[in-house]
């Protein structure tokens, strides 16, 4: 259950890197944290909004 809870979470940036091609682990993961604190910020910031909105 867990690992699939971290497939899921870190999906955005494995789809991005995998998309641009990125091979090499230290750009993957820097390019995947990148990506991950975009999309999960973003996804909080609506869900607040509709929330308390």
């Amino acid at each position: 259950m867990g690992n699939l809870l971290l497939q899921a979470f870190l999906l955005p940036g494995n789809a991005a890197c995998s998309a641009l091609g990125v091979t090499d682990p230290e750009g993957r993961m820097m390019l995947r944290m990148l990506v991950n604190i975009l999309v999960w910020n973003v996804v909080v910031i609506v869900g607040v909004f509709l929330w308390f909105g």
